[in-house]
Protein backbone atom coordinates (compact mmCIF):
# COMPACT_ATOMS: atom_id res chain seq x y z
CA UNK A 1 0.00 0.00 0.00
CA UNK A 2 2.78 2.19 0.89
CA UNK A 3 4.87 1.60 -2.01
CA UNK A 4 1.37 2.17 -4.78
CA UNK A 5 1.01 6.07 -2.90
CA UNK A 6 4.92 6.80 -3.38
CA UNK A 7 4.64 5.53 -7.05
CA UNK A 8 1.31 7.47 -7.44
CA UNK A 9 3.19 10.56 -5.89
CA UNK A 10 6.23 10.17 -7.86
CA UNK A 11 3.89 9.92 -11.11
CA UNK A 12 1.94 13.23 -9.58
CA UNK A 13 5.24 15.05 -9.41
CA UNK A 14 6.40 14.34 -12.97
CA UNK A 15 2.67 15.18 -14.04
CA UNK A 16 3.29 18.85 -12.06
CA UNK A 17 6.77 19.20 -13.89
CA UNK A 18 5.29 18.97 -17.34
CA UNK A 19 2.56 21.08 -16.14
CA UNK A 20 5.50 23.94 -15.42
CA UNK A 21 7.36 23.16 -17.88
CA UNK A 22 4.71 23.55 -20.62
CA UNK A 23 3.66 27.05 -19.36
CA UNK A 24 7.30 27.92 -19.14
CA UNK A 25 7.78 27.11 -22.78
CA UNK A 26 4.05 28.88 -23.57
CA UNK A 27 5.78 32.26 -21.34
CA UNK A 28 9.25 32.07 -23.00
CA UNK A 29 7.49 32.02 -26.73
CA UNK A 30 4.96 34.84 -25.99
CA UNK A 31 8.32 36.70 -24.74
CA UNK A 32 9.87 36.04 -27.85
CA UNK A 33 7.01 37.52 -29.72
CA UNK A 34 6.66 40.55 -28.31
CA UNK A 35 8.30 44.47 -29.30
CA UNK A 36 11.59 45.35 -28.11
CA UNK A 37 10.10 48.43 -26.08
CA UNK A 38 7.60 46.17 -24.15
CA UNK A 39 10.06 43.90 -23.17
CA UNK A 40 12.32 46.96 -21.60
CA UNK A 41 9.18 48.12 -19.77
CA UNK A 42 8.47 44.77 -18.17
CA UNK A 43 12.44 44.43 -17.22
CA UNK A 44 12.20 47.66 -15.82
CA UNK A 45 8.62 46.50 -14.38
CA UNK A 46 10.54 43.79 -12.44
CA UNK A 47 13.49 45.55 -11.49
CA UNK A 48 11.26 48.27 -9.78
CA UNK A 49 9.86 46.01 -7.92
CA UNK A 50 13.15 44.29 -6.99
CA UNK A 51 13.98 47.46 -5.69
CA UNK A 52 10.82 48.03 -3.72
CA UNK A 53 12.17 44.91 -1.99
CA UNK A 54 15.17 46.02 -1.29
CA UNK A 55 13.41 48.47 1.01
CA UNK A 56 12.53 45.68 3.42
CA UNK A 57 13.40 46.45 7.18
CA UNK A 58 16.40 45.16 8.65
CA UNK A 59 16.28 41.59 10.07
CA UNK A 60 16.84 42.68 13.82
CA UNK A 61 13.41 44.41 13.44
CA UNK A 62 12.20 40.94 12.87
CA UNK A 63 12.99 39.34 16.23
CA UNK A 64 9.97 38.18 18.17
CA UNK A 65 7.52 39.45 15.57
CA UNK A 66 6.38 36.76 13.98
CA UNK A 67 4.04 38.77 11.36
CA UNK A 68 7.09 40.72 10.09
CA UNK A 69 9.20 37.44 9.79
CA UNK A 70 6.00 35.65 7.54
CA UNK A 71 6.03 38.76 5.85
CA UNK A 72 9.71 38.54 4.67
CA UNK A 73 9.48 34.77 3.76
CA UNK A 74 6.69 35.59 1.56
CA UNK A 75 8.89 38.20 -0.29
CA UNK A 76 11.30 35.75 -0.67
CA UNK A 77 8.93 33.81 -2.38
CA UNK A 78 7.90 36.77 -4.46
CA UNK A 79 11.99 37.94 -5.36
CA UNK A 80 12.27 34.09 -6.64
CA UNK A 81 9.56 34.41 -9.05
CA UNK A 82 10.87 38.08 -9.99
CA UNK A 83 14.21 36.56 -10.67
CA UNK A 84 12.90 33.79 -12.98
CA UNK A 85 10.56 36.05 -15.01
CA UNK A 86 13.66 38.24 -15.55
CA UNK A 87 15.70 34.83 -16.03
CA UNK A 88 13.38 34.28 -19.28
CA UNK A 89 13.70 38.43 -20.43
CA UNK A 90 17.20 38.47 -20.11
CA UNK A 91 17.58 35.73 -21.84
CA UNK A 92 15.69 37.04 -24.91
CA UNK A 93 17.76 40.25 -24.71
CA UNK A 94 20.60 38.14 -24.98
CA UNK A 95 19.22 37.12 -28.77
CA UNK A 96 18.25 40.26 -29.07
CA UNK A 97 21.17 42.38 -28.40
CA UNK A 98 22.52 42.97 -31.49
CA UNK A 99 18.70 44.17 -33.14
CA UNK A 100 18.10 46.86 -30.46
CA UNK A 101 18.08 50.55 -30.98
CA UNK A 102 20.76 52.65 -29.47
CA UNK A 103 17.79 53.77 -27.36
CA UNK A 104 16.68 50.75 -26.21
CA UNK A 105 20.58 49.47 -25.41
CA UNK A 106 21.03 52.51 -23.78
CA UNK A 107 17.79 52.19 -21.55
CA UNK A 108 18.59 48.63 -20.98
CA UNK A 109 21.95 49.77 -20.01
CA UNK A 110 20.46 51.50 -16.74
CA UNK A 111 18.00 49.38 -16.02
CA UNK A 112 20.78 46.57 -15.38
CA UNK A 113 22.65 49.13 -13.34
CA UNK A 114 19.84 49.87 -11.15
CA UNK A 115 19.31 46.08 -10.84
CA UNK A 116 22.91 45.52 -10.41
CA UNK A 117 23.04 48.44 -7.29
CA UNK A 118 20.15 46.15 -5.20
CA UNK A 119 22.40 42.78 -5.26
CA UNK A 120 24.36 43.81 -2.64
CA UNK A 121 21.25 44.25 -0.37
CA UNK A 122 19.50 41.30 -1.46
CA UNK A 123 22.10 39.40 -0.54
CA UNK A 124 21.43 40.29 3.09
CA UNK A 125 17.73 39.89 2.85
CA UNK A 126 17.43 36.76 1.34
CA UNK A 127 21.28 35.26 2.50
CA UNK A 128 20.20 31.57 1.35
CA UNK A 129 21.74 31.55 -2.49
CA UNK A 130 19.38 29.95 -4.88
CA UNK A 131 20.91 28.71 -8.62
CA UNK A 132 18.56 30.92 -9.87
CA UNK A 133 19.82 34.05 -8.43
CA UNK A 134 23.74 33.09 -9.54
CA UNK A 135 22.26 32.52 -13.15
CA UNK A 136 20.62 36.49 -12.68
CA UNK A 137 23.43 37.86 -11.76
CA UNK A 138 25.53 35.64 -14.21
CA UNK A 139 22.92 36.86 -17.15
CA UNK A 140 23.39 40.39 -15.64
CA UNK A 141 26.63 40.74 -16.46
CA UNK A 142 27.09 38.99 -19.41
CA UNK A 143 24.73 41.13 -21.15
CA UNK A 144 26.53 44.30 -19.45
CA UNK A 145 29.85 43.01 -20.87
CA UNK A 146 27.94 41.90 -24.84
CA UNK A 147 26.14 45.12 -24.59
CA UNK A 148 29.36 47.01 -24.14
CA UNK A 149 31.63 45.22 -26.39
CA UNK A 150 32.06 47.18 -29.53
CA UNK A 151 32.05 50.52 -28.87
CA UNK A 152 29.01 52.54 -29.96
CA UNK A 153 29.94 56.03 -29.27
CA UNK A 154 33.75 57.57 -29.38
CA UNK A 155 34.57 61.20 -28.79
CA UNK A 156 37.60 62.85 -30.49
CA UNK A 157 39.12 62.93 -33.73
CA UNK A 158 39.61 59.90 -35.93
CA UNK A 159 44.00 59.15 -36.74
CA UNK A 160 43.09 58.22 -40.61
CA UNK A 161 41.30 61.55 -41.83
CA UNK A 162 41.34 64.43 -39.15
CA UNK A 163 37.37 64.92 -39.69
CA UNK A 164 34.98 64.44 -36.41
CA UNK A 165 34.24 61.07 -35.61
CA UNK A 166 30.31 61.14 -35.76
CA UNK A 167 28.20 59.05 -32.93
CA UNK A 168 26.63 56.17 -34.39
CA UNK A 169 23.01 55.09 -33.69
CA UNK A 170 23.30 52.13 -33.46
CA UNK A 171 21.18 51.22 -37.05
CA UNK A 172 24.27 50.64 -39.25
CA UNK A 173 23.99 47.54 -41.07
CA UNK A 174 26.94 46.82 -40.19
CA UNK A 175 26.57 47.02 -36.01
CA UNK A 176 23.16 44.91 -36.58
CA UNK A 177 22.81 41.08 -36.46
CA UNK A 178 21.42 39.67 -39.35
CA UNK A 179 18.20 38.61 -37.89
CA UNK A 180 17.13 41.81 -37.63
Amino acid sequence: MVSVLRVESFSDNLNTRDIISAQRDKREEKISSILNSDLIRDVNSLVQLIEETCKVPDSLLLEGNSLLYEVIGLLGNDYLSTVNELLIRLSEFKERLGCLSFDDSVELGFILKRLEGCKERLSVLFSVKKPSTELLWNSVNELRVKKAGPKLLTFGKSSESKKPVRFSSGRSTELRDSRC
